[in-house]
């Protein structure tokens, strides 16, 4: 289904609740060039065009203050990603840093394995990610899938 707002309400709906608030700009910009894209893919798969696709990364950093909304951003994240097919599960998992980290040298890795692989399909975020390289083991986190 072309993902367009007309064909996916939802997606409407979530666009138009980002955009009653206030601030949040390169978010709102990030949000429509993901939608944009999406849309561009569509097209070419449509026309069966040879022609290549875009290439997207899902990845984002929510930078600001406790209370400036970077879980309901995160909220908001998931559920398009899920409208537009991006994501199957489109659900939203909280870490911290200190769920990364082992409690002994190379348990690190296995830790951050089991979380990505739960997180599959959704939406990870992870609490004060700047903790990981101030702490003893979090640089084992890279020896993961991360």
């Amino acid at each position: 289904m072309k993902p367009t707002f007309e064909n996916l309400p939802r997606l409407k709906a979530i666009f138009d609740n980002i955009h009653k608030r206030p601030g949040w700009t390169d978010f709102k910009k990030q949000l429509k060039l993901i939608h944009d894209i999406a849309l561009a893919n569509y097209e070419l798969d449509y026309r069966c065009s040879e022609e290549k696709r875009k290439e997207l990364c899902l990845n984002r950093c929510l930078f600001g203050n406790p209370g400036t909304g970077k879980t309901t951003a995160a909220k908001f994240y998931a559920e398009i990603l899920k409208e537009l097919r991006l994501l199957n599960k489109g659900e939203v998992f909280y870490k911290t840093a200190s769920d990364f980290i082992g409690a002994a040298v190379g348990a690190t890795p296995k830790n951050t394995n089991a979380i990505l692989e739960y997180a599959k399909g959704s939406v990870l975020v992870i609490d004060e990610a700047y903790n990981l390289d101030d702490q003893m083991y979090g640089k084992e986190v890279r020896m993961g899938k991360l």
